[in-house]
């Protein structure tokens, strides 16, 4: 993934094909294109893993400023370079139920407004994200003294034909806010 990644596409793509693994969300590809509009500047670190071989750490930093092909195929080719010098073998074992990947931004001003923009409408998006991409449960956000916490929460007693309502709940410094959505069928 880390190869679709630094090629600029989409795992859903390649999924078709090899129709090997399960249905993943948030997995590179197009939804990390749509956080260039952050910056066109990103250090990726993570851990990396091919058949059969161990588990390596790795950092790349990818570029994506230039329109040029030229341009283009040069970052790409510096991004793959760094992936085989930037990569080390590791000891430790993983838990990959962790949030094992971190993508670094370069912002500038306007990646700033962008991002502040991002998470004043992620508290208007999440509860729909929740009710339409049910293998997303949480979302947590933590930057000094500021945390919010916005999770899907489970409604047993709200029961109608045809339908079910998709709770979320949203803690920004202990202050709780309750959304609600109503998924329809037929």
């Amino acid at each position: 993934n880390i190869i679709f990644l630094i090629e600029q596409v989409s795992t859903k793509e390649r999924d078709k094909i090899e129709q090997k693994e399960e249905k993943t969300t948030g997995k590179f590809g197009t939804g990390f294109l749509t956080t260039h509009l952050l910056s066109k500047k990103v250090t990726v670190s993570g851990y990396i893993q091919d058949e059969n071989d161990p588990i390596s750490k790795f950092s790349i930093y990818l570029d994506r400023t230039s329109g040029l092909q030229k341009e283009i195929i040069a970052s790409i080719e510096n991004s793959c370079n760094q992936l085989e010098r930037n990569s080390f073998t590791v000891k430790e074992s993983v838990d990959e139920s962790g949030f094992n990947t971190c993508f670094t931004y370069e912002l500038d001003n306007y990646g700033i407004t962008v991002a502040k923009q991002g998470l004043n409408n992620l508290i208007v998006s999440a509860p729909f994200v929740f009710a339409f991409v049910p293998e997303i449960n949480s979302i947590e956000i933590n930057k000094g003294k500021y945390t919010q916490k916005i999770e899907r929460r489970i409604e047993p007693s709200i029961k109608l034909e045809n339908s079910r309502i998709i709770s979320t709940s949203i803690i920004t410094n202990g202050q709780k806010l309750n959304r609600y959505i109503a998924l329809l069928q037929n």
